[in-house]
Protein backbone atom coordinates (compact mmCIF):
# COMPACT_ATOMS: atom_id res chain seq x y z
CA UNK A 1 0.00 0.00 0.00
CA UNK A 2 2.94 2.31 0.60
CA UNK A 3 4.02 1.84 -3.02
CA UNK A 4 0.53 2.74 -4.22
CA UNK A 5 0.59 5.85 -2.03
CA UNK A 6 3.89 6.95 -3.59
CA UNK A 7 2.54 6.44 -7.13
CA UNK A 8 -0.64 8.35 -6.26
CA UNK A 9 1.38 11.16 -4.70
CA UNK A 10 3.68 11.45 -7.72
CA UNK A 11 0.72 11.59 -10.09
CA UNK A 12 -1.49 13.88 -8.03
CA UNK A 13 -3.10 16.57 -10.17
CA UNK A 14 -2.07 20.15 -9.41
CA UNK A 15 -5.02 21.84 -11.10
CA UNK A 16 -8.77 21.49 -11.49
CA UNK A 17 -9.33 18.37 -13.56
CA UNK A 18 -13.00 18.56 -14.43
CA UNK A 19 -16.38 17.37 -13.27
CA UNK A 20 -17.31 18.87 -9.91
CA UNK A 21 -13.74 19.73 -8.95
CA UNK A 22 -14.14 23.46 -9.55
CA UNK A 23 -17.34 23.64 -7.53
CA UNK A 24 -15.81 21.66 -4.66
CA UNK A 25 -12.57 23.68 -4.66
CA UNK A 26 -14.43 26.99 -4.63
CA UNK A 27 -16.66 25.81 -1.77
CA UNK A 28 -13.55 24.86 0.20
CA UNK A 29 -11.65 28.07 -0.59
CA UNK A 30 -14.60 30.33 0.28
CA UNK A 31 -15.75 28.14 3.18
CA UNK A 32 -19.04 27.82 1.36
CA UNK A 33 -21.34 25.04 0.25
CA UNK A 34 -20.95 22.93 -2.88
CA UNK A 35 -23.89 21.86 -5.05
CA UNK A 36 -26.42 19.53 -3.41
CA UNK A 37 -25.98 17.42 -1.36
CA UNK A 38 -23.28 19.85 -0.26
CA UNK A 39 -20.74 17.19 0.82
CA UNK A 40 -20.28 18.66 4.30
CA UNK A 41 -17.65 16.17 5.49
CA UNK A 42 -15.62 16.56 2.31
CA UNK A 43 -15.83 20.34 2.54
CA UNK A 44 -14.76 20.40 6.19
CA UNK A 45 -11.82 18.08 5.47
CA UNK A 46 -10.88 20.26 2.50
CA UNK A 47 -10.95 23.41 4.59
CA UNK A 48 -8.70 21.75 7.17
CA UNK A 49 -6.21 20.47 4.57
CA UNK A 50 -6.20 23.81 2.76
CA UNK A 51 -5.29 25.49 6.05
CA UNK A 52 -2.77 22.92 7.31
CA UNK A 53 -0.76 22.21 4.14
CA UNK A 54 1.38 25.29 3.41
CA UNK A 55 2.55 24.41 -0.13
CA UNK A 56 1.10 23.59 -3.51
CA UNK A 57 -2.01 24.72 -5.31
CA UNK A 58 -5.48 24.58 -3.80
CA UNK A 59 -6.34 21.60 -6.01
CA UNK A 60 -3.16 19.78 -4.97
CA UNK A 61 -3.82 20.37 -1.25
CA UNK A 62 -7.48 19.38 -1.43
CA UNK A 63 -6.55 16.39 -3.58
CA UNK A 64 -5.01 14.87 -0.47
CA UNK A 65 -8.53 14.01 0.68
CA UNK A 66 -8.84 11.72 -2.32
CA UNK A 67 -5.35 10.32 -1.90
CA UNK A 68 -5.72 9.55 1.80
CA UNK A 69 -9.24 8.19 1.34
CA UNK A 70 -8.09 5.83 -1.40
CA UNK A 71 -5.17 4.53 0.64
CA UNK A 72 -7.45 3.88 3.61
CA UNK A 73 -9.99 2.20 1.30
CA UNK A 74 -7.30 -0.06 -0.16
CA UNK A 75 -6.01 -0.91 3.32
CA UNK A 76 -9.47 -1.96 4.48
CA UNK A 77 -10.13 -3.78 1.22
CA UNK A 78 -6.98 -5.79 1.85
CA UNK A 79 -8.12 -6.54 5.41
CA UNK A 80 -11.60 -7.51 4.22
CA UNK A 81 -10.34 -9.88 1.55
CA UNK A 82 -7.87 -11.38 4.00
CA UNK A 83 -10.67 -11.78 6.55
CA UNK A 84 -12.70 -13.69 3.95
CA UNK A 85 -9.94 -15.77 2.34
CA UNK A 86 -7.09 -15.94 4.88
CA UNK A 87 -4.72 -15.62 1.91
CA UNK A 88 -2.39 -12.62 1.87
CA UNK A 89 -1.30 -13.18 -1.76
CA UNK A 90 -4.88 -13.05 -3.05
CA UNK A 91 -5.54 -9.97 -0.94
CA UNK A 92 -2.40 -8.27 -2.24
CA UNK A 93 -3.09 -9.05 -5.92
CA UNK A 94 -6.69 -7.89 -5.59
CA UNK A 95 -5.76 -4.61 -3.94
CA UNK A 96 -2.94 -3.98 -6.45
CA UNK A 97 -5.37 -4.58 -9.30
CA UNK A 98 -8.06 -2.34 -7.84
CA UNK A 99 -5.56 0.41 -6.99
CA UNK A 100 -4.53 0.82 -10.61
CA UNK A 101 -7.91 0.57 -12.26
CA UNK A 102 -8.31 3.82 -14.19
CA UNK A 103 -11.36 5.21 -12.32
CA UNK A 104 -9.89 4.35 -8.92
CA UNK A 105 -6.52 5.87 -9.77
CA UNK A 106 -8.09 8.94 -11.37
CA UNK A 107 -10.35 9.72 -8.44
CA UNK A 108 -7.45 9.16 -6.06
CA UNK A 109 -5.40 12.01 -7.51
CA UNK A 110 -7.99 14.71 -8.27
CA UNK A 111 -10.39 16.90 -6.31
CA UNK A 112 -13.49 14.72 -6.27
CA UNK A 113 -15.80 13.06 -3.72
CA UNK A 114 -15.71 9.47 -5.00
CA UNK A 115 -12.58 8.33 -3.15
CA UNK A 116 -14.04 9.31 0.21
CA UNK A 117 -17.21 7.40 -0.65
CA UNK A 118 -15.11 4.36 -1.64
CA UNK A 119 -13.33 4.58 1.68
CA UNK A 120 -16.61 4.51 3.58
CA UNK A 121 -17.82 1.54 1.52
CA UNK A 122 -14.67 -0.47 2.25
CA UNK A 123 -14.62 0.40 5.95
CA UNK A 124 -18.34 -0.27 6.43
CA UNK A 125 -18.11 -3.63 4.69
CA UNK A 126 -15.05 -4.58 6.72
CA UNK A 127 -16.63 -3.80 10.07
CA UNK A 128 -19.91 -5.44 9.02
CA UNK A 129 -18.09 -8.68 8.23
CA UNK A 130 -15.96 -8.37 11.35
CA UNK A 131 -19.03 -7.96 13.55
CA UNK A 132 -20.81 -10.84 11.80
CA UNK A 133 -17.77 -13.03 12.44
CA UNK A 134 -16.83 -12.04 16.02
CA UNK A 135 -20.06 -10.53 17.38
CA UNK A 136 -17.96 -7.93 19.21
CA UNK A 137 -20.13 -5.01 20.33
CA UNK A 138 -17.19 -2.63 19.86
CA UNK A 139 -17.21 -3.41 16.13
CA UNK A 140 -20.95 -2.74 16.02
CA UNK A 141 -20.55 0.65 17.72
CA UNK A 142 -17.73 1.59 15.37
CA UNK A 143 -19.80 0.44 12.38
CA UNK A 144 -22.74 2.55 13.56
CA UNK A 145 -20.56 5.61 14.08
CA UNK A 146 -18.90 5.26 10.68
CA UNK A 147 -22.24 4.76 8.95
CA UNK A 148 -23.54 7.97 10.53
CA UNK A 149 -20.36 9.79 9.54
CA UNK A 150 -20.64 8.48 5.99
CA UNK A 151 -24.13 9.97 5.74
CA UNK A 152 -22.54 13.38 6.35
CA UNK A 153 -20.57 12.88 3.17
CA UNK A 154 -23.08 11.59 0.64
CA UNK A 155 -26.57 10.15 0.94
CA UNK A 156 -25.93 7.44 -1.68
CA UNK A 157 -24.18 5.40 1.03
CA UNK A 158 -27.68 4.42 2.17
CA UNK A 159 -27.66 1.78 -0.59
CA UNK A 160 -25.12 -0.26 1.40
CA UNK A 161 -27.56 -0.48 4.32
CA UNK A 162 -29.35 -3.65 3.12
CA UNK A 163 -26.01 -5.46 2.88
CA UNK A 164 -25.03 -4.30 6.35
CA UNK A 165 -28.38 -5.36 7.81
CA UNK A 166 -28.12 -8.74 6.11
CA UNK A 167 -24.69 -9.28 7.65
CA UNK A 168 -25.82 -8.12 11.09
CA UNK A 169 -28.94 -10.25 11.27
Amino acid sequence: ILGVAVVYLLTQVKSIYGGDAGDLAVAIKTIGIAHPPGYPLYTILGIILNTVIPMGTLAWRVGFISLISSIVALFYLYRLIYLLTKKSFISFITVATVAFLYPIWLYSVVVEVFALNNMFLAVLLYYSFLFAKNNNIRDFYLLSYLFGLSLSHHHIIIFILPVILLLLF
